[in-house]
This record gives structure tokens, C-alpha cells and sequence, in this order.
């Protein structure tokens, strides 16, 4: 059970992560960051209780979500009875969240190799911007 649960405790980490490494494009870092930080958290601590206790409660319960491949679509189907193709239509509602993760991951590196290469852990080259203040190598690496 650990394991299973520590790809998205450490998902949810990562997201919350990512929030300080934007302090160079924030206005007012000093104001915004810790409210970004603090709703972030609070966030994600509603949401994944209201996921637990949803997917407990509705029947089957644990042991009956245990073997399904997608555990909130088979609840959201117990609760309002819907059709196969409505639980395919709510798991395609999931891809804009798996599209947020790439790009948070790719803003994550990018900026992570590039502040690295300005303390000199990585080489100069890393540090070059564009005219926009993109980091273009550390996003291609």
C-alpha cells in the first residue's frame, strides 16, 4: 500500500513545488507566493478528501474499487447510473490535467537547470535566455 500511494504524494509535492520557482516572473513575490502557497495547499487538501471519502463510501466501497483500472469514474457511474460512454467521456475530461503536468514539469527543469547554471553547478551555456527570458537550452535538455 505504501508504494502505491507514493507516486501521487509525491505528484502532489511536485505541484506544490513548482510555486517558488516562479518568483522571478511574479510581481510582488513576497505578497503572491504565499498566498499561491497556502490555497495551494488548502486545495489539494480539500480535493483529495473529498475524493476519499467519496470512493469509501459509495458502494461497493474500498474492496469493490480495489481491482478497477479508473476508481473515480466507476463511483461517479454507482452514483448516477450513467452509460460506458459517459465513464470514457469523464476519463477524456482527465487529459487537460496529465497536459498540465508536462508543462509544469517542462517550466520546472527548465528553470531548475537554469538557476543551477547560474549558482555554477551546470555549464554557463545553460544560463543564456532568449530575448523573451526563455532559458531555450535548459528546456531542450
Amino acid at each position: 500500500g505504501f508504494f502505491l500511494c507514493l507516486l501521487p504524494c509525491t505528484w502532489f509535492f511536485l505541484g506544490v513545488e513548482i510555486i517558488p520557482l516562479t518568483a522571478e516572473e511574479t510581481f510582488k513575490p513576497k505578497k503572491v507566493l504565499p498566498r499561491a502557497l497556502i490555497l495551494c495547499h488548502t486545495i489539494i487538501s480539500i480535493f483529495a478528501f473529498l475524493v476519499l471519502i467519496s470512493s469509501v463510501s459509495i458502494p461497493p466501497g474500498v474492496s469493490g474499487l480495489a481491482d478497477v483500472l479508473f476508481p473515480l469514474t466507476e463511483s461517479f457511474h454507482s452514483i448516477f447510473n450513467t452509460d460506458i460512454n459517459f465513464k470514457k467521456f469523464l476519463n477524456l475530461l482527465s487529459l487537460p490535467s496529465l497536459f498540465t503536468t508536462l508543462h509544469a514539469s517542462l517550466f520546472a527543469s527548465s528553470r531548475q537547470i537554469y538557476a543551477m547554471s547560474r549558482s555554477g553547478y551546470f555549464p554557463e551555456i545553460f544560463s543564456k535566455t532568449t530575448k523573451n527570458q526563455i532559458p531555450a537550452l535548459a528546456l531542450v535538455l
